[in-house]
């Protein structure tokens, strides 16, 4: 009898539990990968920023006003990969992210374009702080995204009866027992 209920309680249900804890991982693999990519994306931002900065100072002495293009990449630099259903009978599933580099040719990089102009240099760099703000509120956005997503899936992942997780193997009933009590009716001396 105790060696059916192990391969019920134990053995059956241990490849979905496996299965789902490397489901889990990937999810978080997949919210690092999209941080990295935020940041990636906004060192980009930067130099993009500082080159056009440049760009429109070199021109502050020409006659007319200077068109400032800045474009952000961050804005497509995490895509939402949708929900992740379990194995093995678990009614569970979770939205996750990951970076849109990784998800390939499904999902274009977005970019964002933020147009501004200057006729002097304090124009200029007015215009070039303003970008950076936007590019810092689009990151706190992006990582916000992030955060959601895993918030989401430890939240999953919490709701579960411990006693029926899809995550987590169930524990013996003889695990916590010992010596006289193990060999006794509630242990391995019951008979039904």
């Amino acid at each position: 009898m105790a060696a059916h209920a192990f391969k019920a309680n134990f053995l059956d249900p241990f490849p979905a539990v496996a299965s789902n804890q490397f489901l889990v991982l990937g999810v978080m693999k997949g919210a690092v990968e999209a941080d990295q990519e935020v940041w990636r994306s906004v060192r980009e931002d930067i130099s993009n920023i500082a080159e056009q900065t440049l760009q429109a100072l070199d021109n502050v002495a020409s006659c007319g006003k200077s068109d400032i293009e800045f474009t952000l990449s961050v804005a497509g630099a995490v895509a939402a990969v949708g929900a992740i259903p379990f194995t093995g009978g678990a009614s569970v599933a979770f939205a996750a992210v990951g970076a849109a580099s990784a998800v390939g040719g499904a999902v274009q990089k977005g970019y964002e374009a933020v147009k501004k102009s200057g006729g002097s240099a304090e124009q200029v760099v007015n215009s070039m702080k303003e970008t950076i703000d936007a590019l810092t509120e689009r990151v706190g956005e992006k990582q916000g995204e992030i955060t959601k997503a895993l918030n989401d899936y430890a939240g999953a992942v919490d709701r579960q009866n411990k006693a029926d997780s899809p995550f987590v193997s169930a524990r013996p009933k003889l695990a916590g027992m010992s010596g006289s009590v193990l060999t006794s009716d509630k242990g391995v001396g019951g008979h039904d």
